[in-house]
């Protein structure tokens, strides 16, 4: 199985459930060491390696919205205190490193680990955000069919304690054209519902066919207390006519360092076989064939899709980012679609994030988030 090369950041928050008074309270952000080049060879003992961290409270770190919380620090650790940094409970923020070498070179900016900060006196018995959310199709009874979003059940709070039986777990459903879910852009699907679905019917509530809407969902307790928002699950509505016989979109989409043979390096892209339709039936005796694209716009607009490689039956396909127009530390997405001989497409595949660099240091990863002292 290749390994993604896309540094990964994923969040641990502990808190503790016990009802105090208002306290400010440090959290540590940490991440893995970077000891190699984006070659994978071993950056030298003399080359000292060092690190930058920033936030922001926009994903895509856009100029003017970014803050320095550490920089030139060997550490590969930082503590800090949400409240003093002017971050506010409940608003969203992302956090990226970068490595930083003796000699001047740096790496580009890691992927973003999303946090929402919850003082003390906020974060006692907080839900956890419901996860795993995915769409299947409900049945085909209206032009555009009806489907249902499903999720886990909520069982416990921020701190891994059980949520008691009597405090009520209900959840709220949002959709939004905007990956980012920008707060003027949320429709409500469903509010207050104790279910862990929610059938719709996408035309219904104002779907556009053919074009990704994002979903997410809360969790809210009996006591009024609510969880951040869900990561978002991308979509493509597609009308029942159509839907028919259309294969799914490629899914598991990752991209390994396949050669240093180039300036910027050959890049293997892959994605796992589509065997099946949007209705979950298997495609039997039709040709399956890929197309892949890649754009700067993170949501995937299709006059921005710049082809990759068109009518594969591969999985899997090597590309110099040099040559197809990318520059160095570039923030690029790339998007596929499935394509079958009898020529029905599918949707675009959610998007992979990856940034384009010549040698330098790798990229921080294995970012984590915790609980620190309370001061």
């Amino acid at each position: 199985m290749k390994s993604k090369i896309i540094a990964f950041f994923g969040i641990l928050l502990f808190a503790s459930a016990l009802t105090r008074p208002a306290l400010a309270e440090t959290r540590q952000l940490s991440w893995g060491p970077v000891t190699t080049y984006t070659d994978g060879t071993p950056i030298e003992a003399e080359n000292t390696v060092s690190y930058t961290v920033c936030w922001a409270n926009d994903p895509g770190f856009a100029a003017g919205t970014v803050h320095t919380l550490v920089s030139s620090t060997t550490a590969t650790s930082a503590t800090f205190d949400p409240a003093a940094e002017g971050m506010s409970d409940y608003q969203t923020i992302y956090f990226a490193v970068n490595s930083v070498l003796a000699t001047g070179e740096k790496s580009a900016l890691s992927d973003v680990l999303p946090w929402t900060p919850l003082s003390a006196t906020v974060s006692a018995g907080v839900p956890i955000a419901p996860a795993t959310l995915g769409v299947t199709i409900n049945s085909t009874s209206t032009s555009s069919g009806t489907w249902k979003l499903f999720w886990d059940p909520v069982t416990t709070y921020t701190d891994g304690t059980l949520i008691e039986g009597e405090n009520t777990v209900s959840y709220t459903v949002c959709w939004s054209n905007d990956p980012w879910l920008a707060a003027g852009t949320l429709h409500t699907l469903v509010s207050s519902g104790t279910a862990t679905s929610a059938a719709f019917d996408p035309a219904a509530q104002g779907m556009s066919d053919y074009q990704t809407i994002y979903f997410a969902v809360n969790s809210v307790l009996a006591t009024g207390e609510k969880s951040a928002l869900s990561d978002v699950l991308p979509w493509t509505p597609l009308p029942a006519t159509v839907s028919a016989g259309v294969p799914m979109a490629p899914a598991t989409l990752g991209i390994t360092n396949s050669s240093t043979s180039t300036s910027s390096g050959t890049w293997e892209l892959f994605w796992d076989p589509v065997t099946k339709d949007t209705n979950g039936n298997t495609i039997e005796g039709n040709t399956v064939r890929y197309t892949l694209y890649w754009t700067t716009d993170a949501q995937l607009s299709p006059a921005l899709l710049t082809p990759l490689v068109s009518s594969t039956t591969a999985t899997s396909a090597t590309f110099d980012p040099a040559a197809v127009g990318m520059t160095k530390n570039q923030r690029v997405f790339f998007t596929a679609k499935t394509v079958l001989g009898t020529g029905k497409e599918s949707a675009l595949s959610a998007a992979l994030s990856w940034r384009t660099s010549n040698k330098g240091p790798g990229v921080p990863g294995n970012g984590r988030m915790v609980k620190r002292n309370k001061k």
